[in-house]
């Protein structure tokens, strides 16, 4: 049986980390990489804990990029990005990857 951890950091608190408002919850893919969604978690293991970075395509749900370490800083994420584009179809490589930040410029 798992038990139930609280994690405490006293460099995070409400006003420093900001909850973004999910601007695909309403989407529907209709081809496979049209939309990446990714996330990270942590797998506790005997040495400590490990995080899990990974970028999924919305519409196959193939894990397209993945990125394992025992560290949760930006090279975590950014190495399960390029993992996925690296392994993205040639038919869909001449796409645009537009940050959902940017689209709102």
């Amino acid at each position: 049986m798992f038990q139930k951890v609280k994690i405490t950091s006293p460099q995070l608190t409400l006003t420093t980390c900001k909850k973004y408002k999910n601007l695909v919850k309403d989407q529907v893919p209709r081809r496979p990489e049209q939309l990446w969604v990714s996330d990270i978690t942590y797998i506790k293991t005997q040495n400590g804990h490990n995080y899990l970075a990974l970028v999924t395509d919305a519409y196959s749900k193939q894990i397209m990029g993945y990125k394992l370490d025992n560290h949760m800083r930006t090279s975590l994420c950014k190495d399960a990005l390029a993992m996925a584009i690296k392994n993205r179809n040639a038919l869909t490589k001449n796409s645009f990857i537009i940050p959902i930040e940017a689209s709102r410029l």
